[in-house]
């Protein structure tokens, strides 16, 4: 119902029916709606914070502003995979809302407050567990991003450290001691030295790397690690996600004159691409931003029946 709404409000009613349908039979959403995942959750909240965002876009209220905040923050407390994506809201944020100054203000700090409000509990959570930092990310952030980001790194998370290639990669830069002593969180920030380290060392792999990233994420066949070994777990994946694929790219390109309405989208889809780039892509992972992404197919199938039907029927002069 909200991916619906998203469509009427963004394009017509049509589109948002044609948004909602396929989000309904969606293999994916399906798949995690019936298991006890993140995913799912994740998707309501991010759904219903761009609602809300463009709600208070045309007519800017503060206790709405709030609401939204805390509805962000409450995502990222569900799942880590657009960390980016509540700073680039609130820039989105400052440029998009309408009205006076005073009233655009007061929403941006209500805004900042629901998010800081939620958001804090990660640190706050990290500061009374063993160790007791005051990390602002995940207490596994670091681990995730050297497991994306190594000698063996392929696209997907590998365990490089358990390898000989990563164990070599360790010893050389002299962090095997660190790691024999360290806790749990200064571990986790070895880990993101290590990832750190290696891009350095490796800018070209590391290139080569994004593309394989994308392709896991986004591409028609991505690895089949990806997948379980099952052959059919693929089949279904091309005859869903491959079929849409190639609509919400045209509904991409079709919408670029309304960029300004598509725009905190375009906002969602460049931060799930970046934190891609960052971390490692999945189909799994995805899922998330696909209620977007069938929002812009919608638009693209119904201009291409729109095409179709009125082709169809043109008469000559």
């Amino acid at each position: 119902m909200l991916t619906y709404r998203l469509g009427t409000k963004l394009f017509t009613e049509r589109e948002g029916i044609v948004a909602g349908f396929l989000l309904a039979i969606y293999p994916g959403h399906l798949f995690m709606s019936w298991r006890i995942m993140a995913e799912t959750l994740y998707m309501l909240l991010l759904v219903l914070s761009v609602l809300l965002a463009l709600e208070i876009a045309e007519n800017p209220r503060p206790m709405q502003s709030l609401l939204l905040g805390v509805t962000v923050g409450c995502a990222q407390l569900v799942k880590s995979n657009l960390y980016i994506f509540p700073p680039m809201l609130v820039v989105w944020f400052i440029f998009a809302v309408h009205g006076r100054w005073k009233r655009r203000l007061q929403c941006l700090a209500l805004l900042i407050s629901g998010l800081v409000l939620v958001m804090m509990l990660t640190p706050i959570t990290n500061l009374v567990s063993p160790g007791r930092q005051t990390a602002p990310l995940p207490g596994n952030a670091g681990r995730t991003f050297w497991t994306a980001n190594n000698p063996l790194a392929d696209g997907y998370f590998i365990h490089a450290e358990d390898r000989p290639e990563g164990k070599a990669f360790i010893e050389r830069n002299g962090l095997s001691e660190r790691f024999e002593t360290a806790s749990y969180f200064e571990k986790d920030r070895l880990y993101r030295t290590l990832g750190l380290l290696w891009i350095r060392e490796n800018p070209g792999k590391y290139m080569v790397l994004c593309l394989k990233k994308l392709n896991n994420a986004f591409g028609l066949f991505p690895r089949a690690k990806v997948f379980a070994q099952d052959s059919r777990a693929r089949l279904v994946y091309l005859l869903s996600y491959g079929l849409i694929a190639p609509f919400a790219l045209g509904g991409l390109f079709t919408s670029r004159r309304r960029w300004r309405t598509c725009s905190l989208l375009y906002v969602v889809l460049l931060s799930y691409v970046l934190m891609v780039l960052l971390f490692y892509g999945t189909p799994r992972f995805t899922v998330v931003v696909i209620p977007f992404l069938l929002v812009f197919a919608g638009d693209s199938l119904v201009k291409c029946y729109d095409y179709l039907f009125w082709a169809h029927h043109e008469t000559p002069d």
